[in-house]
């Protein structure tokens, strides 16, 4: 338990002002809002399966020709 005391105290603590103010970092909101993306993208991929996994489908087999074209002849559209 005091490891986890410690740990909030360090965090706590104002860092040095010795990094320039003109640079940007996410910081711990930036690691919130990607976690909540994770998150919820996680929630959206279970969802899809749920729903896809509900989805009846028959694959009908392609219509063939009743006899195989004969290979000396040339097609009837001009080669096209």
């Amino acid at each position: 338990m005091s490891s986890i005391l410690g740990l909030t105290t360090w965090l706590s603590q104002e860092l040095p002002r010795e990094l320039d103010d003109a640079i940007v970092r996410p910081g711990w909101l930036g690691l919130g809002m990607f976690l909540a993306l994770v998150a919820a993208c996680f929630f959206l991929f279970r969802s899809m399966l749920r729903q896809l996994k509900k989805v009846d489908f028959v694959e009908e087999p392609e219509e063939r020709p009743a006899t195989p074209p004969d290979p000396t002849q040339r097609p009837t559209n001009g080669g096209v």
